[in-house]
């Protein structure tokens, strides 16, 4: 699971037991006490404890389902796992140490936790030796909303003791709120008064007990002014699977990270389907795909660590995958790369002083730069007075392709660099793209024009009418398909258009550029030549 609610309840009940053993995770307190605790859905908690000075602790809770206070794996739930590290505040798909020394001491909190009602254990380890905690969460009384549905499961399955939760970017009030399902697959979430949304609705990524099928659909967005019922999920299985490891350079798991697998559309751009995993205490992860989303296209499986962009100690990992289809069973092992260098540069647009914005209220910080490589990638925003930034990179890996998205209305990457960790005055300039109507009046078909004058050098003009009002995309391609520029990316309304294409920076050589607007698609050559 990836949001802060997730890492927030782990750690809760992690210190709301009673110690049984004397491990390396010692001196667990809850709200200030080393008492057995008990807590009504929703309350407030916090927790601190000891581990070894720099260590690194596995977080495990568990619904107790047959109320014995020992961890049956065959009839038990685990509701949250993740893993924390003494002195490092960010943490990965978790909770980090707040307060960011290493000191051999973790105290968090206090956080609010709408926990379904049942018995817990928590199990903190530190090298697979640690501490077990019970606990006990009573029903809310008096709820002000409840929100409710039905789990269907594949054919074959138990419906029952399936974990839906409900959680939001608030750690100011309960962030989280759940419920398992009963022997029928019915659910219901009760609530307090503190509704402040929107809220994430979905089947629990972490404790999800088919984690290659497909849920439909996989979240609802919702805000709270009612109770809701009807909000049900449908769990088929998959025609397709992705699967793999997640972990460090050390070889240890990356326990509890999350994983997104989503498809690239002919723009190169992020298309319409995703689907998110969840990585298990082994390291493992298993990600389905239904058959309606297996078109032949290109699709990127990427770890979502949620840090700073100025901080992180890891780079995202990632694969990309050249297509999926029916009965594929695909398999990836990817790595945490660990942060020890860096790629420094500037952001100019067209040789101005002042940057432009994308937007009457939002400016160049918003811009984001990119080093990748086919392993592994990093991100981070620009300096908005100076166009200086800094990407966090690993030496491990030989070179980086750098460039820039989420740009300003109009502009586009001139080029993407390819560089060494470590490389410096890395210069990214950035072109406006000239569209203007070329004439009035409203044409009676979609057309494309050859480019004027063909060849050129370095600029030319392209002529394209839109009937209909359209989402247009007009797109230059090298001699080898590759992508080198987006001309128009937008919507428009019908009218005659000219375009146009400063190729300063290109080898003179061959080049394509396509238009696509609703279903009209067509392609052009034209000559560089300087």
């Amino acid at each position: 699971m990836k949001k802060l609610f997730c890492f927030f309840p782990v750690l809760l009940f992690v210190i709301l037991f009673s110690s049984k053993n004397n491990a390396q995770v010692t001196n667990l307190k809850v709200n200030g006490s080393s008492s057995p605790f008990t807590m009504t859905s929703g309350d407030n908690l916090s927790w601190s404890y000891n581990l070894s000075s720099g260590g690194t602790s596995i977080f495990e809770v568990w619904v107790d389902v047959n109320s014995n206070n020992t961890i049956d794996q065959s009839t038990d739930i685990r509701m949250f796992l993740f893993t924390i590290t003494d002195g490092v505040s960010e943490g990965i798909d978790g909770p980090g140490d707040m307060d960011g020394t290493v000191n051999g001491a973790i105290s968090d909190g206090p956080f609010g936790l709408g926990l379904a009602p049942g018995k817990y254990i928590m199990k903190i380890t530190e090298n697979s030796v640690g501490q077990t905690i019970t606990g006990t969460v009573n029903s809310l009384s008096s709820p002000s909303y409840t929100i409710s549905g039905k789990v269907t499961p594949p054919t074959g399955f138990s419906a029952s003791n399936i974990i839906v939760e409900m959680d939001r970017d608030d750690i100011t009030g309960v962030m989280l709120w759940n419920s398992i399902t009963d022997v029928n697959g019915n659910y219901t979430i009760n609530m307090s008064s503190d509704t402040t949304g929107p809220w994430t609705l979905q089947i629990s990524s972490t404790q999800n007990p088919f984690p290659s099928s497909i849920i439909t659909p996989q979240e609802y967005i919702i805000y709270i002014t009612t109770s809701l019922t009807g909000k049900d999920f449908v769990v088929t299985k998959a025609d397709a699977k992705v699967s793999g490891t997640l972990k460090f350079e050390n070889n240890s798991p990356a326990i509890g990270s999350s994983l997104t697998l989503f498809d690239l559309n002919s723009n190169n751009q992020n298309g319409t389907f995703r689907h998110d995993g969840t990585v298990g205490i082994d390291g493992s992860f298993q990600i389905g795909v239904p058959l309606s989303e297996l078109n032949g296209q290109r699709w990127v499986l990427e770890s979502d660590l949620h840090q700073s962009d100025t901080t992180e100690s890891y780079m995202d990992a990632r694969v990309e995958i050249s297509s999926i289809n029916q009965n594929d069973s695909l398999y990836y092992d990817l790595i945490f790369y660990e942060v020890d260098t860096t790629i420094t540069g500037k952001v100019s647009f067209q040789n101005q002083t002042v940057f432009p914005s994308k937007s009457n209220n939002t400016n160049l910080s918003f811009i984001t730069l990119i080093a990748l490589t086919s392993t592994a990638q990093s991100a981070v925003h620009n300096n908005t007075s100076t166009g200086d930034f800094t990407l966090r990179v690993s030496s491990k890996l030989p070179s980086y392709d750098v460039f820039g998205i989420d740009l300003p209305t109009g502009y586009d990457p001139i080029t993407i660099h390819n560089v060494a960790p470590g490389a410096t005055n890395v210069n990214l300039s950035f072109i406006l793209t000239d569209v203007k109507e070329r004439t009035s009046g409203i044409p009676e078909s979609y057309s494309l024009s050859q480019n004027y004058p063909n060849p050129f050098n370095p600029t030319t003009n392209i002529n394209y009418d839109i009937p209909n009002e359209s989402f247009v995309n007009i797109t230059v391609y090298n001699d080898l398909g590759q992508e080198v520029m987006t001309l128009v990316n937008k919507e428009q309304k019908a009218g005659k258009y000219v375009v146009s294409f400063n190729a300063k920076v290109l080898s003179s050589g061959i080049y394509f550029y396509q238009i696509k607007a609703n279903d009209f698609v067509q392609i052009k050559k034209m000559i560089l030549l300087k």
